[in-house]
């Protein structure tokens, strides 16, 4: 199976970049309120390659802002997230690693990594290369996994059954082994707040709408049992998965993942299995390709003893559509 690379193009009419790629010259390119260097030799600090010979850093873009260029045909970063869905995110491919931005709420992805470098698991997690706030967000760099393909190239790429099935039995299987991990409130592993923003309503009464209570609150009325809370993926998307003909590689993406109660975990699939991918499922995969995720995907869970409670999550959500709170001052 080809490994296939992220470098995809995106559709850009109308999409207005919350963290365009601006490029100094030709060793520095701007994001945001970082600056991205390509070094000859390995630095001091927290550095990562691109496996022919060159490194990159992330430092704080200074003040005033350097004057910029248009990004020239020879940069090696690919934007990734130059769609309709994804615009309001950063999220780069540099060298052998990854660059998501996000906003800085809720429990550090490099905190969840350092917990799950310590257990005993089945699959793969990213290497952390770095992580540091820049402005009011959060930038990480990860590695890329060595081996296999991402989930959104095989799915185009496979048309045998029998492997999708593969895929998607061992997904769910990796977040049955996630659960056997449980807590006591909703949040993230080390007890800060756990970003969903399928969960969170409007509140007057916590300091944040992913605040642990409201977030209880939400369930409870949306019927979920709260009395068992165990750790989830929270974010079951293609781009989260690194696979091979064999089955699951590994799992890059945990940005939402917490403890949360046992029922939210399938019903959260059920609602949304693909948010997070959207903008490069829709430039490389048929309306087939999509039907078989779902479904695949949904059974796998289903057959697991993960609850479908969408009608209740719908009745819920649809309510607080017409209240005018889907997402407000929620991050995602």
């Amino acid at each position: 199976m080809p490994r296939g690379s992220l470098k995809i193009k995106f559709p850009q009419e109308n999409v207005v970049k919350r963290f365009p790629l601006e490029e100094i010259d030709d060793n520095s390119w701007m994001t945001g309120q970082a600056i991205i260097s390509r070094h000859a030799s390995e630095p001091d600090g927290p550095c990562w390659g691109d496996g022919e010979g060159a490194f990159f850093t992330v430092s704080d873009a200074p003040s005033p802002k350097p004057q910029t260029r248009p990004v020239s045909d020879s940069c090696p970063i690919v934007e990734m997230s130059t769609g309709n869905v994804t615009s309001v995110m950063g999220i780069f491919e540099i060298g052998r690693a990854f660059l998501p931005i996000h906003q800085n709420v809720g429990t550090p992805e490099h905190i969840t990594l350092e917990w799950l470098a310590g257990k005993d698991l089945s699959f793969q997690v990213p290497e952390i290369y770095y992580h540091g706030v820049h402005g009011d967000r959060y930038y990480l760099v990860y590695s890329a996994m060595p081996s296999g393909g991402n989930l959104v190239h095989a799915w185009a790429e496979n048309k045998d059954y029998a492997t999708m099935l593969r895929w998607t039995n061992q997904i769910a299987d990796a977040c049955v082994e996630l659960s056997k991990w449980s807590g006591s409130a909703i949040t993230g592993v080390d007890g800060g707040l756990l970003v969903d923003q399928y969960l969170y309503k409007p509140t007057t009464d916590y300091a944040s709408v992913h605040n642990p209570e409201n977030l209880r609150e939400t369930c409870q009325e949306i019927s979920l049992d709260c009395s068992e809370l165990v750790f989830a993926l929270n974010n079951v998307h293609p781009l989260a998965f690194r696979v091979n003909e064999q089955g699951l590689v590994g799992v890059s993406s945990w940005r939402h993942t917490g403890f949360v109660p046992k029922d939210w975990v399938g019903t959260k699939v059920y609602s949304n299995c693909i948010f997070h991918s959207v903008d490069v499922c829709r430039e490389l995969w048929t309306e087939a390709d999509f039907g078989n995720w779902r479904h695949l995907i949904r059974e796998a869970f289903r057959k697991r003893g993960f609850k479908d409670c969408w009608h209740d999550y719908a009745k819920w959500n649809s309510k607080k559509v017409d209240e005018g709170g889907r997402y407000g001052n929620a991050a995602i």
